[in-house]
C-alpha cells in the first residue's frame, strides 16, 4: 500500500470542495498505484489560520508529510503558499512528488 499526503489550497473554498477535490485526487492516485492509504491532514480548523501560528500548522503538515511515499499536489497548488513550501520540502529532500495536471 502507498501512503499518500494530498496538498491542495484550501483558502477561500468550502470543507465540501477541498473533499470533493481530494476524492478525485485519490482516485486518479488509485489507478496509478492500486491501494493508498490518505493520510489525514484535512482541517478546516487550520484554513483561516495566518500569522505565527501559520508557522506551526505548517510545522504538523510537514510532520505528517513525512510519513507519506508519495506528496499529491491538487489544482491550484501553485497560487497557494503552504503547497509552494511543501512542494520545496519534498524536492530538497527526494520525495515523489504528483502534481494534480500530470495525473490525466
Amino acid at each position: 500500500m502507498t501512503t499518500v499526503f494530498i496538498a491542495q489550497p484550501w483558502q477561500g473554498r468550502t470543507e465540501e470542495e477541498v473533499i470533493r477535490e481530494r476524492c478525485a485526487i485519490a482516485d486518479k492516485l488509485r489507478q496509478i498505484y492500486g491501494e493508498i492509504e490518505i493520510i489525514a491532514n484535512f482541517s478546516p480548523a487550520l484554513n483561516a489560520i495566518n500569522g505565527p501560528i501559520a508557522v506551526r500548522a505548517f510545522a504538523k503538515e510537514v510532520e505528517m508529510l513525512s510519513d507519506a511515499r508519495v506528496a499529491a499536489f491538487g489544482p491550484g497548488w501553485s497560487g497557494d503558499r503552504g503547497c509552494r513550501a511543501l512542494h520545496v520540502v519534498c524536492k530538497a529532500f527526494g520525495m515523489t512528488v504528483v502534481e494534480y495536471g500530470s495525473l490525466g
